[in-house]
């Protein structure tokens, strides 16, 4: 099934590499390398299906992006990728998948796929 997927990252490598991959699997993708954009977008209305993030990054990082976008829209999934936690307290991303990079083009459309799936908490 084809959903809108927003990703964060500030490396455009991966930014490209994942916006890539998820478009060829179909998916209507929209990339951002600073959150504080997303945001934007989504106090303007848009809403995404799914959004995939970072963590460690610079401006916002992933879980205070998490927070500002579900006090937005509330039900939205999230799956975090990261190469490492860093300095953020792991509490702040439970309840949301976390993707270790690097990953596998396969775990990476599984989860989004997955997210996409499940049912909303707050539809």
């Amino acid at each position: 099934m084809i959903c809108t997927v927003y990703i964060v990252d500030d490396d455009p490598r991966i930014l490209a590499a994942t916006g890539d991959l998820l478009e060829d699997c179909g998916h209507k993708v929209v990339t951002f390398e600073d959150g504080r954009e997303m945001l934007a977008r989504l106090t303007a209305g848009e809403r995404p299906d799914v959004l995939v993030s970072d963590i460690i990054m610079p401006h916002i990082n992933g879980a205070d992006l998490k927070d500002a976008a579900l006090a937005i829209v509330p039900d939205l999934p999230i799956l975090f990728m990261s190469a490492e936690i860093g300095n953020t307290d792991p509490r702040r991303l439970e309840g949301h998948m976390l993707l270790e990079k690097p990953f596998t083009c396969a775990a990476l459309t599984d989860a989004v796929e997955g997210l996409f799936n499940a049912p909303r908490l707050h539809s």
